[in-house]
């Protein structure tokens, strides 16, 4: 039986992220204590790890907005003044 099948599991607590990931350790432990757990996050944390990717796009998608706005300014104020 494969015991990694992707799935992501996600209990609801009141603990804050430690001490849920500390709970969470021990109660699968005290089931099986061979079986390895990796990645265990809070959702919180799960949320701000996929979205940060998503975040740094847009703000350098609106770094570049912004200088190809300010060029297109340029070009429409400075450009044909300095013809005469």
């Amino acid at each position: 039986m494969n015991r990694n099948d992707g799935r992501i599991h996600t209990p609801q607590n009141a603990l804050d992220g430690r001490q849920a990931r500390l709970a969470v350790r021990a109660a699968m432990a005290e089931i099986d204590p061979d079986l390895p757990l990796s990645n265990v996050r809070t959702m919180e944390e799960r949320t701000t790890l996929s979205m940060s990717s998503r975040r740094t796009s847009l703000l350098l998608a609106m770094a570049f907005g912004g200088l190809e706005k300010a060029r297109f300014i340029a070009r429409l104020f400075l450009v044909p003044g300095m013809s005469h």
